[in-house]
């Protein structure tokens, strides 16, 4: 994107690789306490200890399970294939809250700015602010086609995106449009929807989520969860 600061590779270090539990981790939370992963293979969602990367507590979740994020109280999550999102109670697994995002599809992550979800509609390229109680999409910016995984952390919010793909509606997939093929996380600013500055990584990541002053992203083709921090 022209007059986008782009950072160097040397700027995002892994600190650590914990294995997911699952076979195709997806969307993260942070509860303050522990770390809450989706596997949209298996639909389930794990509560994670990130000291030992052991997997504390398992539910199973109907669908094609994808974005999370943690309000404060409950978990939210997104499916791939529903344009609805679910508010859980991670105590009792019940689902407190339905809410439809009408003329959006394949919501893949959300996340929570202290007051309203923000919400990937991966195939419109449109990046939506929510009310968390009707479901009424407030304001929406575009974003690049195909983004994945969205985290709120100090005023922007951090997303990761192919580029360029472009989504077909006839077969309901995504192609690339260049035979030059990259993969960015990307910072931008929660009241404009402007990039700020990305990273260029090597893989595309399913899920992001800030934990204190360091993001985790979940890797699905290696099956791993890296704990990276900004240098």
């Amino acid at each position: 994107m022209t007059g986008v600061m782009k950072y160097s590779m040397s700027e995002l270090k892994v600190r650590r690789v914990l294995d997911s539990p699952g076979r195709a981790p997806a969307g993260m939370a942070w509860d303050g306490h522990n770390l809450w992963l989706n596997d949209y293979e298996s639909g389930t969602l794990y509560q994670l200890d990130t000291d030992s990367g052991k997997a504390t507590k398992s539910i199973l979740s109907a669908g094609v399970v994808s974005g999370l994020t943690w309000d404060g109280q409950s978990l939210w999550q997104t499916r791939l294939d529903e344009n609805w999102l679910q508010r859980l109670n991670p105590a009792n697994h019940d689902i407190d809250q339905t809410v439809e995002i009408a003329g959006y599809n394949r919501l893949t992550d959300l996340s929570w700015d202290g007051e309203q979800l923000w919400v990937l509609s991966q195939n419109t390229g449109r990046l939506l602010k929510v009310d968390s109680k009707t479901g009424r999409v407030i304001i929406t910016f575009p974003i690049p086609e195909a983004s994945t995984a969205i985290s709120c952390h100090e005023g922007s919010l951090w997303i990761t995106y192919p580029d360029p793909m472009k989504y077909q509606a006839e077969t309901d997939s995504f192609d690339w449009v260049s035979e030059e093929r990259h993969f960015f996380l990307a910072q931008v600013d929660l009241t404009s929807g402007k990039e700020k500055g990305r990273i260029e990584l090597s893989y595309l990541p399913m899920g992001a989520e800030w934990v204190d002053r360091r993001i985790w992203l979940a890797h699905p083709a290696a099956g791993n969860l890296y704990e990276c921090e900004l240098t």
